[in-house]
């Protein structure tokens, strides 16, 4: 994984990570906010996602993808 891989997997957990926390909060107080909360998410997430098709950049999606392969890797080695 190169640097600007890197920098958009950091990118894209912190934005999860940041909506969750938000997330957990709804859940506590009303659950009509869960919805928004999800349905906003998706749609920052998906926004982004699309952007670097146009410049034929992998997408922060597809970079999860290969560090998620990686790491699923990195365990199935491990048990062996």
């Amino acid at each position: 994984m190169n640097w600007y891989e890197y920098l958009c997997y950091q990118y894209t957990i912190g934005m999860i990570q940041d909506h969750l926390y938000i997330l957990y909060q709804a859940i506590q107080q009303n659950t009509r906010e869960i919805t928004k909360i999800l349905i906003r998410l998706f749609h920052l997430l998906q926004k982004n996602g699309r952007k670097s098709h146009r410049y034929e950049k992998k997408t922060v999606f597809d970079i999860m993808g290969v560090a998620y392969e990686y790491n699923g890797l990195r365990k199935q080695k491990k048990i062996a």
